[in-house]
């Protein structure tokens, strides 16, 4: 795969990653079984995205 390519389906990746995130973030719940879930989906959605970082770290050096 060349870095364009790879630099393209990345972006795609990040912006996806970062709707899902706001999106999850803008859910207000007064439930208290149901805040925890969400906070737990933002937490996940977190770490992603500082997966996905750390992935373009590696793939750039790389190439």
């Amino acid at each position: 795969m060349k870095f364009r390519e790879k630099a393209s389906l990345y972006k795609k990746a990040q912006v996806s990653l970062n709707k899902s995130l706001m999106t999850f973030m803008q859910i207000e719940s007064s439930n208290s079984e149901e805040h925890q879930f969400l906070q737990k989906v933002i937490s996940d959605l977190q770490k992603s995205q500082q997966n996905s970082i750390k992935a373009r770290i590696r793939w750039t050096s790389e190439t």
